[in-house]
């Protein structure tokens, strides 16, 4: 997990075809005579196969499937948070792909912010297609996301609605984060939250190579949408959201998103401390867990 990643846990980013998805980008490089050259960018097609965008591991003949998007972004597909809840044992467990980690090219592009954009929307048409993989079986399909995965189902339900799965956990997320925050880390700048609420710029922790470069600023790409704005007319009715006070990676809610989402019916679980991943200790896990079974 690369220093990005580490660092969550101190602080702890519209579907669209795939057949539009064909930009150009100019990348710094240079021929033999060094002039510049102009290097054709392609996002990378989806598998075919949907079973190459996931990780499962578990009891494959469950009823239930958690689906886990990941906190990050990274370009490894490497956490295992859903064995923090009770009873993952008898769940079919699911570890499904986002854009860096289906394709790791992406760190040696210098994307533009509309082209950011676009790759982000990739997210949403990977967990689409996976909840529909497991739904098309019959199978109880409930989708976690935590951090950075926060953010993939906060705008998965956004684009998609949330008709397709059951319920819905999002944990340690925001649904309208400071402008400062964002365009910080779009920006590639590493912003936190030392008292909570005021996004401020990390005087010692800030990106060593283009690859921690490359996660801020889809970091920041994600964060960019008002999600009380585009949620508005979403049913979030199976939505089960989690926060913590103390969060110093995106802050903690505020008024205005903590009464968005009661308006909105949504199951919310405030916790007062315990920092950015404070859902996966006890009791909170619990709270969670029995919210999801009941």
């Amino acid at each position: 997990m690369n220093k990005l990643n580490k660092n969550m846990n101190k602080l702890k980013i519209s579907s669209i075809l795939l057949s539009t998805l064909s930009l150009f980008v100019i990348v710094s490089s240079c021929t033999n005579d060094g002039t510049p050259s102009i290097q054709e960018y392609q996002p990378k097609q989806l598998p075919e196969n949907v079973s190459d965008l996931f990780l499962a591991e578990g009891n494959s003949t469950a009823d239930t499937v958690w689906i886990y998007e990941q906190g990050g972004p990274v370009g490894e597909l490497d956490e295992k948070n859903l064995e923090k809840f009770p009873n993952y044992e008898s769940f079919l467990r699911v570890y499904i792909h986002q854009i860096l980690t289906l394709n790791n090219a992406l760190y040696d592009k210098e994307l533009t912010i509309e082209q950011g954009e676009l790759e982000t929307d990739y997210n949403t048409e990977i967990l689409h297609r996976v909840i529909q993989h497991f739904k098309n079986q019959g199978k109880t399909v409930i989708v976690f996301g935590h951090s950075y995965g926060a953010f993939v189902v906060t705008k998965y339900l956004a684009d998609k609605g949330s008709s397709l799965a059951d319920k819905y956990v999002i944990m340690a997320g925001r649904l309208d984060a400071e402008q400062e925050f964002y365009e910080g880390l779009i920006n590639r700048k590493f912003y936190y939250f030392p008292d909570f609420v005021t996004p401020t710029l990390d005087p010692i922790t800030q990106p060593m190579n283009k690859n921690e470069e490359t996660e801020l600023f889809f970091a920041g790409i994600i964060l960019n949408n008002r999600y009380t704005e585009e949620l508005k007319n979403i049913d979030l009715s199976k939505v089960i959201y989690c926060f913590a006070n103390d969060d110093e990676a995106v802050g903690r809610l505020t008024t205005n998103e903590k009464d968005f989402l009661l308006f909105k019916n949504v199951q919310v679980i405030e916790i007062d401390n315990g920092g950015h991943g404070a859902m996966f200790d006890a009791p909170n896990n619990q709270t969670i867990y029995d919210l999801i079974i009941q």
